[in-house]
């Protein structure tokens, strides 16, 4: 069966390229966001490649990144529905936190939070780490 998953993502506005395009200045884009890629994103198949050869299977994404008026960084929000475990229940918060921690374990730049209610993208400025 396919899988269809939902990314919610915000790239500050350099994201969309560094040319000196009017559209990217940041007096057009202040106090604003605006979707881009809207059903075409040029890095929707790699994803979907990368999430179905994890998966084992092919893997759909609904993938429209937004720009924002920031100075630097990404925030983004993944949705995916779980697979139940042979007893019929759905895996917990740990056993999926426990995925995370040992995939992870030996990356440089990345680090496995525990459970927080918000992540702020402002909370991760001049960081060189992925959260």
């Amino acid at each position: 069966m396919t899988q269809i998953h939902l990314s919610s993502m915000q790239s500050r506005q350099s994201g969309a390229g560094r040319g000196a395009k009017t559209p990217n200045l940041f007096c057009e884009v202040n106090e604003s966001m605006k979707a881009y890629g809207v059903a075409s994103h040029r890095h929707t198949p790699e994803i979907e490649e990368q999430l179905g050869y994890a998966a084992g299977k092919e893997i759909l994404i609904n993938f429209t990144p937004h720009l924002v008026p920031m100075n630097r960084g990404i925030l983004a929000t993944e949705y995916a529905t779980l697979k139940k475990k042979p007893d019929g229940t759905l895996p917990t918060y740990d056993e999926i936190k426990a995925v995370y921690d040992k995939y992870y374990a030996n990356e440089k730049f990345v680090r496995v939070l525990k459970r927080v209610s918000a992540l702020r993208q402002s909370g991760l400025r001049a960081a060189t780490m992925w959260m």
